[in-house]
């Protein structure tokens, strides 16, 4: 019966940690784009037509590509295969809301 009731507790205490280390992660992202998202806005917003910007830093957010396509100002992350638009006039097709002007993409071909 002791053997059950430890074990058990080690299963639980596994999964509370691994569900800290999920959040700290998720939390960690949010942290990285809420100090970067100021620096990127200017960035969209001084974009030239045409103008591909690559392997560029902004806050703590590395992005292998930033662009413009139909309005909107895409930040395409370097280490993910995902990352951020700037879209002011309405949500960009396959993209999750986050707040605001900013969306968030997934597995984009460009």
């Amino acid at each position: 019966m002791a053997r059950r009731t430890a074990v058990a507790v080690g299963v639980f205490v596994t999964g509370i940690l691994l569900l800290a280390g999920v959040m700290f992660m998720a939390s960690y992202g949010d942290m990285a784009f809420n100090r970067s998202v100021d620096g990127m806005e200017q960035v969209a917003r001084s974009l030239d037509e045409g103008e591909v910007l690559h392997d560029t830093t902004i806050g703590g957010l590395t992005f292998v590509t930033v662009f413009e396509e139909a309005g909107a100002v895409y930040f395409r992350r370097a280490d993910e295969p995902s990352g951020y638009v700037w879209s002011p006039h309405g949500r960009p097709s396959d993209t999750l809301p986050m707040w605001g002007p900013w969306y968030a993409f997934r597995d984009l071909d460009h």
